[in-house]
């Protein structure tokens, strides 16, 4: 009559973190010196995966075959080439980009400078 079950009604609630911060984040560097930060350290467990990136000048990310999901992207500063399929798209400071990855695809940095964007991919790939 409650329109629960008796395990569900006496269940306690998991205290699930919303909040993350610097202490929570999860850093991994490549060779090259470009960065990727897992901003949700348990996102693996949920449908999307939020990185801050950081790639470092001329340098370019290693390339993605297809697989199902979606990618986005904001570039917080510096220049971005995004390669996808046989097309290239130059995104800048302030632009974002979006993408199903039905098609190869890879990032690079082709400035003087390092370049910062934040990257969600579904479903999580890291």
């Amino acid at each position: 009559c409650l329109g629960s079950t008796p395990a569900e009604f006496f269940k306690q609630d998991e205290k699930e973190q919303v909040v993350f911060g610097p202490d929570d984040y999860f850093v991994k560097k490549d060779e090259a010196g470009n960065e990727r930060t897992w901003l949700v350290p348990p996102a693996q467990k949920f449908e999307m995966e939020p990185l801050l990136v950081t790639i470092q000048p001329k340098s370019t990310l290693e390339e993605d075959k297809p697989h199902a999901g979606e990618e986005f992207g904001y570039v917080i500063s510096g220049r971005i080439n995004v390669y996808f399929g046989d097309r290239v798209y130059h995104v800048k400071s302030g632009e974002s980009f979006y993408y199903r990855t039905t098609r190869d695809h890879r990032i690079s940095n082709p400035g003087s400078r390092e370049a910062k964007f934040i990257w969600i991919s579904t479903p999580p790939e890291f």
